[in-house]
């Protein structure tokens, strides 16, 4: 588990550094080809009825969602057979592959550049490389609107509920979501022929994607209460075991509980913030605001925040003798990196949410 953290970090830098190059295989397309394969095999094998075909769609469902976890869980079980560096690196490149924000942000841009410096035409051409659908009839509003929508649709599905099962259970389930939200987008019409096959699939798509705002607002209420219980509680009487035991350590338990707390200080504070986002997710065209997203910038500068504080503290106590180094050592790089992930991670979600409410409210939509 510790591992898919690091990996999701390290997935998350490398697709804001790269994204996802043009050309180069992705294993969401090799998705897409498994569910058009299976698509055509089992309208062959069931019969050409409403109930035949939802009986098809869930097969699709089923076995696309199976071997879409499967095959990387059994890539990564080999890879770490080998050594757990090599099954890192591997980890960290599948998701950098789940993930798309840089893609999201740099697809969705080329539509505005074109509308406000280009042509309509340009803007069609831009419009149709991010939305499922014919984008040669649409004007210069109607372009708009698809990109909106587009943003708003894929910074949760590319983005928000890709991190938190990639978080839950690494790269596997990161695939396991990616083929149900894939499954969704090709087959969950409600025209022919895909009324009746794809209903499963989107019945599915819409279970999973209600999951992260709810699960989210859970564990953060459970994160809430270990963290009261660790810093208020736990930490005074360690310290005061610690003193007893070693009484030369004595002076350095008020300032090493006051700098404790001080790290507590942001964290706390930063789940008001976040409770408010989770609580807007769960309510349908609430997401994409411009309170939510000044929300998670604050949270993204708290944990900048604590990525300073942290490592000061350990650093004056080790200096001052009244800690481990090794300890510090270890300890310390972790922490640090984890705070500026999350900082990094929620300062590129508040852009993504700030140019969809930037866009909804030039253009009077509603998302």
């Amino acid at each position: 588990m510790k591992w898919s953290l690091f990996a999701l970090c390290i997935g998350f830098c490398i697709d804001l550094l790269i994204g996802d190059p043009h050309g180069l295989p992705h294993p969401v397309a090799a998705i897409g080809h498994l569910i058009s394969l299976l698509e055509r095999l089992f309208r062959r094998l069931f019969p050409k009825t409403p109930g035949g075909e939802r009986a098809a769609g869930a097969c699709i469902w089923i076995l696309t969602a199976l071997i879409a976890a499967a095959l990387p869980a059994l890539l990564l079980w080999g890879c770490a057979r080998v050594s757990v560096w090599l099954r890192l690196a591997v980890e960290s490149v599948m998701c950098g592959q789940i993930l798309a924000a840089k893609s999201l942000r740099d697809e969705s841009m080329k539509v505005c550049a074109a509308l406000e410096h280009g042509s309509l035409d340009e803007a069609r051409q831009a419009v149709s490389m991010i939305v499922g659908r014919d984008g040669a009839r649409l004007d210069a509003r109607g372009v708009m609107r698809a990109a909106v929508e587009t943003v708003a649709e894929n910074t949760s599905d590319g983005v928000i509920a890709p991190m938190l099962f990639l978080a839950i259970g690494g790269a596997p389930l990161g695939f396991f979501y990616k083929a149900v939200n894939t499954m969704d987008s090709m087959l969950g019409y409600v025209e022919p022929p895909y009324k009746d096959i794809g209903l499963v699939p989107a019945r599915m798509d819409d279970v999973f994607n209600f999951i992260p705002a709810r699960l989210s607002a859970l564990l953060m209420l459970a994160a809430g209460a270990l963290l009261a219980v660790f810093f208020f509680l736990f930490l005074p009487f360690y310290g005061t075991d610690t003193v007893r035991a070693a009484p030369e350590f004595a002076w350095a338990y008020w300032p090493c509980l006051v700098w404790a707390w001080a790290f507590a200080v942001p964290i706390f504070w930063a789940m008001v913030p976040a409770w408010r986002v989770c609580g807007s997710i769960a309510v349908k065209g609430m997401a994409f605001t411009g309170k939510n997203a000044r929300d998670l910038r604050t949270v993204s500068r708290l944990a900048f925040a604590d990525a300073v504080i942290f490592p000061a503290g350990m650093l004056i106590v080790a200096y001052l003798g009244a800690g481990s180094a090794p300890l510090t050592l270890l300890i310390t790089p972790l922490v640090t990196f984890c705070c500026l992930a999350a900082g990094i991670v929620l300062y590129v979600l508040s852009r993504l949410v700030a140019d969809a409410a930037a866009l909804r409210e030039d253009n009077d939509l509603t998302i």
